[in-house]
């Protein structure tokens, strides 16, 4: 009987030790005792907790864990690093700020008894959210998924898929490597990382399925990590930045770039939570220097630059 495949769980965090214990507390539950997963733990935070860094200590002398403290910042300069790390087949991303029930691990596992399977999305649930079924769906729904317009992270069935979430995504290591790893130009929240790594990866060939056994629960912790509500201005150019650089990079049709400018443009003005608020001119002022910052990015972008991770292991 073959041996099972070894899994790395990787999870990046930033100034949210208490949280991130939480999580690890529900992962190491169900870690399997035979060896064939580790826990690697990429830790930018500058932050001291010592509760919580003493449990992380204890786990880390324990065996339980591989504490990674870096003196670098970003999410995809973590996973990156994570994957150098890893010695598992397959990766499993994860957020700090997740819920998982049993079975979880092996369900990613099991996914990859499809050995042409490079990469899986695991299912995501928030508070309030419910499954939804295929018989749920409308026929615009349907063709939208059939034609890769739509994920539904929350589905329970499996499909085909373009893209992956963060907080629960895994992959077959090599294909990591040969997809060049994630893209460091991306940073604070990273609005576009997963999808656009999905996108060089299936460009490589490999393919992608969403499976909803692998699904967890997401807390969404919005104090901590990149996600400091008392930075807005920097959260906002931020988003614009990233989601630019995304669309630039997978994107080739000038059309379809003017379009997706003007449809973000329109849904930023009528945005809710942006309108009503008294700063509402200097949120779209902020909005419309990240869009500017992202492009004048893509423009100089080189592959030295973007994929280092790349360069490190050719």
């Amino acid at each position: 009987m073959s041996s099972p495949l070894r899994v790395s769980v990787v999870i990046p965090t930033l100034n949210r030790a208490a949280v991130l214990c939480e999580t690890l507390e529900s992962l190491l539950a169900i870690v399997p005792a035979d060896g064939s997963v580790e826990v690697r733990v990429v830790d930018q935070s500058s932050e001291v907790e010592p509760e919580a860094t003493a449990k992380l200590a204890a786990w880390e002398q324990a065996g339980r864990i591989h504490h990674h403290q870096v003196s670098f910042r970003g999410t995809t300069k973590a996973r990156n690093f994570g994957a150098l790390q890893a010695s598992g087949e397959v990766i499993v991303y994860l957020d700090d700020d997740v819920l998982l029930p049993p079975g979880f691990i092996e369900a990613h596992r099991a996914a990859y008894g499809d050995q042409d399977l490079a990469g899986v999305a695991g299912g995501v649930l928030h508070e309030g959210e419910k499954t939804i079924g295929h018989d749920q769906l409308t026929r615009r729904q349907r063709a939208d998924l059939r034609a890769g317009r739509l994920v539904l992270f929350n589905a329970d069935f499996a499909f085909p898929t373009l893209w992956a979430r963060g907080c629960n995504m895994s992959f077959r290591r090599e294909w990591i490597l040969r997809a060049g790893g994630f893209d460091e130009n991306f940073y604070g929240v990273a609005v576009g990382e997963e999808p656009e790594f999905c996108h060089r990866l299936r460009q490589a060939g490999g393919s992608l399925r969403f499976v909803p056994e692998t699904r967890l629960f997401h807390r969404a912790v919005a104090s901590g990590g990149s996600r400091d509500e008392a930075r807005q201005r920097e959260g906002f150019v931020a988003y614009a930045d990233n989601a630019s650089y995304y669309w630039w990079s997978v994107e080739t049709r000038p059309l379809r770039r003017l379009t997706w400018l003007f449809g973000l443009a329109i849904a930023m003005l009528f945005n809710r939570r942006i309108f009503l608020s008294d700063l509402w001119p200097k949120h779209l002022l902020w909005f419309f220097i990240g869009l500017r910052q992202g492009l004048q990015r893509h423009a100089r972008r080189q592959p030295q630059d973007a994929f280092p991770f790349y360069n490190s292991i050719v």
